[in-house]
């Protein structure tokens, strides 16, 4: 059965790999970028491939485009992908940096959950939202400290949200890159793994 699926930070790595999977399976992708010539080459590489999405412009630190997203796009399906990662030794990076990490890993990805689960709710509807977490969820990696705090913050949220959103059929899950199998990871929340 075919499914909406929006996925944020589709225009590179993990996310395009599963927008353009998931498109060539006849989902609905709405493939979303942060910046316009990132959604210019999505646009282009679809065409060249065969491959029917939707491409549209999505910063998640931008709150603006949250509510545009959330109220133009009915979904079945959020896989929340978009991330960043800096690396170096925890003791001196520049705390900006690492709030803007979390800006984009932790809140924007929240934020954006929260306007389709509200919507979910609202429409009395199953969902399902998909957290890209990475193995930096699960343990800690030297010089990449911080952005290993971000998911683990983020699969925690996770965490809490399968529990609460539970009676109202939307389901979470977290996905982590880099680890092989499937199941659960170590609290409980379903995982993806690739």
């Amino acid at each position: 059965m075919s499914k909406r699926i929006l996925i944020t930070g589709a225009a590179s790595g993990f996310g395009k790999i599963a927008a353009f999977d998931l498109a060539k399976k006849g989902h609905k992708v709405i493939a979303t970028a942060q910046v316009y010539p990132q959604m210019s080459d999505l646009i282009r590489e679809a065409k060249e491939q065969g491959v029917e999405m939707t491409v549209d412009k999505l910063d998640v630190t931008n709150a603006t485009d949250i509510v545009y997203i959330t109220k133009k796009y009915d979904i079945d399906i959020l896989i929340s992908n978009a991330g960043i990662m800096e690396g170096g030794p925890i003791a001196e990076q520049p705390i900006d940096l690492i709030r803007s990490m979390f800006d984009v890993n932790v809140f924007g990805g929240l934020q954006l959950a929260q306007g389709f689960i509200k919507k979910f709710i609202d429409e009395k509807r199953p969902g399902k939202i998909v957290f890209t977490t990475s193995m930096g969820e699960l343990w800690t990696v030297p010089y990449v400290a911080a952005y290993c705090a971000s998911k683990h913050a983020m699969g925690s949220i996770a965490e809490g949200l399968k529990t609460e959103l539970a009676p109202f059929n939307i389901k979470i899950a977290t996905c982590n890159p880099g680890i092989f199998g499937t199941g659960f990871n170590d609290r409980g929340v379903d995982t993806i793994s690739r």
